[in-house]
C-alpha cells in the first residue's frame, strides 16, 4: 500500500518520520504510517490521516496519539521536503489542501476517509476535505484539534459581553497553567502574555531567498524555529499566511473540534464558533490543556479514547 514497510514500533518510528521530514531536502513523501497498525497489511482497520501543523512536519506530538489508537492506521501528512523549495508551495490552503486531496486518493483508492490535524492542519484539513468529496469521495469526519479557519465571521472583540465572560472564567485556569505547561520557560510565558503576534498579511515580507523577514507569529508558533533550513522557514511563512487569507465555505460533513480547556489570557480563540458558523454537524469537546499542551500524552488520552470511537462507529 505503500513504500515504508518497516516493522519498527510507532515511537521509534514517530522519531524517525521527524528526523527524515528535517534531514531528506529531496523527500517527495507525503503519507507516513505513524503506528503499528499502519505498518500492516490490516485493510479491514480503519485509517485516519492528520496533517501538519505550520511546521509542515508530521512530529513526535502526533506519533504520541497514533500510539494510542491500536484500533486504527493512523498515517501523519507532511509536506513534502523537496516541495518546500517550490515558492508557491503552501502560497494557498486550497493548493496545498488539492494536492494532499490528490495524494491520498492516488493511496487510497477506495473507501471512506477520516481527517484531522492539529492548529494551522485543522484548516487545512477542511480543506483537503472539501477537495475528496468535489472528486466523489466520502469524508466521514474532520478532527480539528484546536485548530478552525479563520475568517468565519465568528471572531468577537475583546469588549464584547461573552468574550469578557469567558476570560473571567479561564483566567485561573491560565494563571495555574499555562505557564507552566505552554512553554518552559517564564520569559516564553511572558512574552505571550503581553506580546500580541503581528499576523501578517501581506506579500513583500523579506528577500524570497532570506528568512530575515519572516513575521514574529511564526517565530512564536514554532520555538525551535531556528533549527529549519531557510527553505523551511519560508514555507511555514507562507502556510501561515494563506491560513489567514483563506475564506471557508459552508462544509456540510461531520467535524469533531477538540479545544483545550486553558486559553490564552488575550486573543481568546473562538475555534467552537468558527466551526459552528460553517459546519453545522460539529461536536466539541473540551480536553485539560493549553493549545501546546493538549498534545501530550496526558491529554491525549481524551482525544485518542473518543476519536477512536467515533472512527470506528461513524454512524453512532
Amino acid at each position: 500500500m505503500n513504500d515504508m514497510s518497516s516493522k519498527a514500533g510507532p515511537l521509534r518510528a514517530g522519531g524517525l518520520v521527524a528526523l527524515f521530514a528535517l534531514a531528506n531536502r529531496n523527500a517527495e513523501n507525503v503519507i507516513l504510517p505513524l503506528n503499528d497498525a499502519a505498518h500492516t497489511d490490516e485493510l479491514t482497520l480503519p485509517a485516519f490521516y492528520c496533517i501538519h501543523s505550520v511546521s509542515g512536519v508530521a512530529g513526535p506530538e502526533y506519533t504520541r496519539l497514533a500510539a494510542l489508537m491500536p484500533k486504527t492506521r493512523f498515517f501523519g501528512l507532511q509536506a513534502p521536503p523537496k516541495k518546500m523549495a517550490d515558492k508557491d508551495f503552501g502560497n494557498s490552503l486550497s493548493g496545498i489542501g488539492d494536492y494532499y486531496a490528490r495524494a491520498l486518493y492516488k493511496f487510497q483508492p477506495d473507501g471512506d476517509f477520516y481527517l484531522g490535524g492539529w492548529s494551522i492542519g485543522a484548516a487545512v484539513a477542511l480543506e483537503t476535505a472539501v477537495n475528496l468529496r468535489s472528486q466523489g469521495r466520502t469524508v466521514r469526519l474532520v478532527a480539528a484539534i484546536e485548530g478552525a479557519p479563520e475568517n468565519t465571521g465568528a471572531d468577537l472583540p475583546a469588549w464584547h459581553p461573552r468574550c469578557v465572560v469567558q476570560s473571567v472564567a479561564n483566567l485561573p485556569r491560565w494563571v495555574l497553567h499555562d505557564p507552566v505547561e505552554g512553554r518552559t520557560s517564564a520569559s516564553a510565558a511572558f512574552m505571550r502574555l503581553f506580546v500580541r503576534p503581528i499576523l501578517s498579511r501581506r506579500r513583500g515580507y523579506g528577500s524570497p531567498n532570506s528568512a530575515a523577514g519572516l513575521d514574529l507569529a511564526v517565530r512564536k508558533e514554532i520555538w525551535d524555529f531556528g533549527r529549519y533550513p531557510v527553505k523551511h522557514q519560508l514555507f511555514m511563512q507562507r502556510l501561515y499566511d494563506a491560513a489567514f487569507e483563506y475564506w471557508a465555505k459552508p462544509y456540510p460533513d461531520p467535524v469533531v473540534l477538540y479545544e483545550a480547556k486553558v486559553q490564552p489570557i488575550l486573543n481568546r480563540r473562538q475555534f467552537a464558533g468558527a466551526w459552528r458558523t460553517i459546519a453545522p454537524h460539529t461536536s466539541v469537546v473540551s480536553v485539560s490543556g493549553t493549545h501546546v499542551s493538549i498534545m501530550r500524552t496526558k491529554h491525549l488520552n481524551t482525544i485518542a479514547t473518543d476519536l477512536e470511537r467515533r472512527i470506528q462507529s461513524p454512524l453512532a
